[in-house]
């Protein structure tokens, strides 16, 4: 998370809260109407902000948790020795891994003799400090995902309400109507994300620190990019608010109307989300006086914007192609969870492959994604054809 974003929220937050008190200050009396439509929308925007900005400080913390894990080199029963690749018993985790692991991801053993798996990193003279960022820039953080840190990896159910309850004006002595929200719930699992990296012994003799922590690094960037990659698919899965004309293309009326068919309390807090290429063509969009739809940032921290919404690029939302949803827009803070179970796990066996002088090295991290809140996000669809 980048300490940028979260003073820039903070300052906005601390911005409407002082505007708020001056519009009390200013007002002698009970408010006007465009005062009243003023005090509406920042409290609004009050509120969205001190969400994100708590969005914000429990990314961190599962960061910092997660930095943690990555220096320690293990937070399981299974733990890294400070002798790279020293005995660790084979216990039942050990086990199981033997047995196979159907949702890792195998990679190619890391050897000293071939550049292209591992021996540019082992010195021959010098040790040079490597440092790894253990978590890459994924999508659910970019565009500010509702985060939850849970304990254990039980089935979580999120209640939410699909319809609202009515009110009826009634005169005096007739009935009052009944009117009940209707509920629903979704549930987040726990998934495992992980993956195995194989290390000759005389790799991690001879690289030691500076492999383990590419190494450490590596894994734990692969596996937030498969939970990167989970994410896309949950909030892609969003209601369509738009349905193009074109199989590969996108007109900016298409998205215009695709932002206002999220309500505007959301609409307000909205961001756009799309693949690289998606935003290429965008970028090119025109308004009637020939000015472009897209504005850069120019201003460190602020986000390029999209009539008027930050945009984030994702590797894994569709491309513009017959059917798929392309382009997601809404307050994905409001209506989107990612799920975090525990510390990620970083173990290792030189047991699993000793018959090979292997240490073999594992990353798991427990997650799941979902909407939550189907008001708040929106899909741009493709034509069918």
């Amino acid at each position: 998370m980048s300490l940028i974003s979260l003073k820039a929220v903070h300052s906005a937050r601390l911005t409407a809260q002082t505007e708020l008190r001056n519009l009390y200050d200013l007002s002698s009396g009970p408010l006007s109407g465009e005062a009243r439509q003023t005090e509406a929308r920042l409290i609004d925007e009050i509120r969205g902000l001190t969400e994100r900005e708590t969005n914000l400080i429990n990314l961190a913390d599962h960061e910092t948790r997660s930095d943690a894990a990555y220096r320690a080199s293990g937070l399981s029963s299974v733990q890294p020795t400070p002798a790279f690749g020293a005995a660790v018993g084979l216990d039942s985790e050990l086990r199981a891994l033997v047995g196979g692991d159907t949702n890792s991801i195998e990679l190619r053993a890391v050897n000293t003799a071939t550049v292209s798996e591992g021996a540019e990193t082992v010195p021959e003279l010098i040790w040079p400090e490597v440092v790894v960022s253990a978590l890459a820039k994924t999508t659910p953080a970019l565009v500010g995902a509702k985060v939850l840190v849970t304990e254990t990896g039980a089935d979580l159910r999120i209640p939410r309400i699909v319809g609202q309850s009515t009110a009826t004006k009634t005169a005096e002595g007739d009935p009052i109507p009944e009117s009940d929200p209707v509920f629903d719930s979704v549930t987040l699992a726990s998934f495992k994300h992980s993956v195995l990296m194989d290390v000759t012994n005389e790799a991690g003799t001879d690289g030691v620190a500076v492999l383990r922590d590419v190494l450490m690094g590596q894994m734990l960037e692969a596996c937030y990019r498969s939970i990167g990659a989970d994410y896309a698919t949950a909030v892609a899965a969003a209601p369509s608010g738009k349905t193009a004309s074109a199989t590969d293309a996108v007109t900016g009326n298409e998205l215009i109307d695709l932002q206002h068919s999220v309500i505007a309390q959301y609409r307000a807090n909205g961001t756009w989300l799309m693949n690289d290429a998606t935003l290429a063509e965008i970028r090119k969009l025109k308004d009637n006086d020939g000015a472009y739809l897209w504005n850069p940032g120019l201003i460190p921290g602020v986000p390029d914007t999209l009539l008027g919404r930050p945009v984030v690029t994702g590797p894994d939302i569709a491309l513009m192609a017959a059917g798929n949803s392309s382009v997601v827009f809404g307050d994905f803070e409001a209506g989107s969870v990612i799920r975090y179970v525990g510390n990620p796990r970083l173990e290792s066996s030189d047991a699993y492959k000793f018959g090979n002088d292997i240490v073999t090295y594992r990353c798991i991290v427990r997650s799941d994604s979902t909407v939550t809140d189907t008001a708040a996000l929106r899909t741009l669809t493709m034509a069918a054809s």
